[in-house]
């Protein structure tokens, strides 16, 4: 079984058209979308806030992908002296490695 994972948020998308391999998708604005009809896989597990889960992106995904969508709750990244913290306010790892 193949199995796209992917993140979703609240954020303001823009409307692209997402390529793979010379191919184009159908412009949109969720990136899930496009892989799956880009890349066909059966299930498409997608990391959510609680938040980004009762937001529009999360419904329009579920209403376009029906079974094919599992949520997977994350909690929103609070602020820990061993993280760094991304634009967004998720924690990112921070330290050996990181540029």
């Amino acid at each position: 079984m193949t199995t796209l994972l992917t993140f979703l948020g609240t954020g303001q998308y823009q409307t692209v058209t997402y390529t793979w391999q010379g191919r184009g998708a159908t412009p949109t604005h969720l990136f899930p979308l496009a892989a799956v009809e880009l890349l066909a896989p059966e299930r498409v597990i997608v990391f959510v806030t609680p938040q980004a889960r009762k937001g529009d992106h999360f419904k329009t995904l579920s209403t376009a992908l029906g079974d094919k969508v599992q949520p997977v709750e994350i909690q929103k990244g609070g602020r820990n002296p061993n993280c760094g913290r991304s634009s967004t306010g998720y924690r990112v790892p921070s330290g050996k490695g990181r540029r």
